[in-house]
């Protein structure tokens, strides 16, 4: 089953695939790759919160309403969210043992491919590998260099990463999608430009 031409697929909306693996940024993408592929599909890696309506448990639940469909080899959770972690990998694990699937099923990442998509984080601008274990509604504080090249201790509640531009920052680049609590407005900080970041608290 598992051949030369086998392929990975590594669910994160935020974090890049590690080199030789398809990225899917969105439950659908990925249960398009999977279904598209599935004979040939080696190993996965999920995430949970994936900035939109569905979710790694959403993707977990498609690859396990069919029977007929086989598990890929190892199957792995680099989730930071430990109750979607928990889901996934009970729901997972259910249908291995009722289908007596051979899947090895993890509630970690799997260490080179977490490793190398931190390494390709930081070569992309996301020099604060904490950036990418935010969730919505985190509030931060943070030290900044503004596109005057100020220095400057922030604080704000996060909301989104996403990859584009801003007034201030005509190139494209990760931006971090915040509520400025000393600006008392939402703002696009550069993810480059941002270091030292703590969580203080939720907002929620």
């Amino acid at each position: 089953m598992y051949t030369k031409d086998s392929i990975n697929i590594w669910l994160d909306d935020i974090r890049p695939a590690p080199d030789g693996w398809i990225w899917a940024k969105t439950a659908e993408e990925f249960v398009f790759h999977y279904f598209s592929n599935y004979l040939r599909v080696n190993m996965v890696s999920l995430d949970h919160d994936l900035g939109t309506v569905n979710t790694g448990y959403d993707a977990v639940k498609a690859i396990t309403s069919f029977h007929e469909f086989c598990l890929p080899r190892q199957i792995f959770l680099h989730t930071s969210n430990p109750v979607g972690r928990e889901n996934m990998y009970q729901l997972l694990y259910s249908f291995a043992d009722n289908t007596d699937s051979s899947c090895e099923i993890y509630s970690a990442p799997n260490r080179d491919a977490w490793e190398e998509s931190l390494r390709i984080s930081k070569e992309e601008g996301l020099y604060e590998y904490s950036l990418i274990q935010l969730k919505d509604g985190d509030i931060i504080e943070f030290d900044y260099l503004n596109w005057e090249n100020k220095h400057s201790h922030r604080q704000a509640v996060f909301f989104n990463i996403v990859f584009g531009n801003s007034e201030f920052h005509p190139v494209k680049q990760w931006m971090v999608q915040c509520h400025d609590l000393d600006k008392n407005d939402e703002r696009n900080f550069a993810a480059k430009d941002m270091s030292n970041i703590i969580i203080t608290g939720s907002a929620y």
